[in-house]
């Protein structure tokens, strides 16, 4: 009866020492997320247009949506870091900061995103052609890329609707050559991109 109680436990106790020696039993790897950030951009001398625009969900090209951070460092290959993660889907974040950006400006009567229930005359159409990092021999740098439309609502013609459609890129250097830094190069881009954005929108709805 000893012998029968005796053995599973050898047993056990050498499967924990070969997993120990052999390094198996390491703990999990904490998991460390980013975000975008930066100061909403002030424009000041402009008078406010009386429209409303709805901000909808930008979409994510296949490649890039989802919350892995995605780089590239040869031709026609793309990975994603184990430990390194975004919050929350680069469809969100933009969509987010820019919705923000345009509020903090007061350069239209309103701003909605997709949970409001108040009417819009405009509607701000979007989706993240690239949203990666890109690893070269002497630097990194961030991509991003961005296709946007907007859209008169009450137009029945479809194509009149369309008052203008754009494709943005902006491109940062990383100040190192680690995931920190890419988020921050990151929100440069998205920075300046936003700028662009709304200044392009202004211009259009003024003429």
């Amino acid at each position: 009866m000893r012998r029968n109680i005796i053995l599973p436990v050898l047993v056990v106790l050498a499967a924990c020492f070969i997993s120990g020696c052999f390094g198996f039993s390491n703990p999990n790897k904490m998991i460390s997320y980013y975000t975008l950030e930066y100061n909403a951009p002030k424009i000041e001398g402009l008078t406010t247009l009386p429209f409303a625009i709805l901000i909808e969900r930008f979409q994510v090209t296949p490649m890039y949506d989802s919350n892995k951070i995605i780089y590239k460092n040869s031709e026609f290959k793309r990975d994603s870091y184990s430990y390194h993660r975004w919050r929350a889907n680069p469809g969100d974040i933009v969509t987010h900061l820019l919705a923000r950006d345009f509020k903090e400006t007061s350069l239209f009567k309103a701003i909605f995103t997709l949970d409001s229930r108040y009417p819009a005359t405009h509607m701000l159409k979007g989706t993240i052609e690239e949203f990666y990092e890109k690893d070269g021999e002497d630097y990194w740098e961030s991509v991003l890329s961005l296709s946007v439309a907007l859209i008169k609502k009450d137009e029945i013609d479809p194509l009149k609707s369309i008052i203008f459609q754009k494709k943005y890129n902006m491109k940062e250097v990383c100040s190192k050559k680690n995931p920190q830094a890419f988020a921050e190069a990151m929100s440069k881009a998205m920075e300046k991109l936003s700028n662009v954005i709304m200044k392009d929108v202004y211009n259009s709805l003024l003429k």
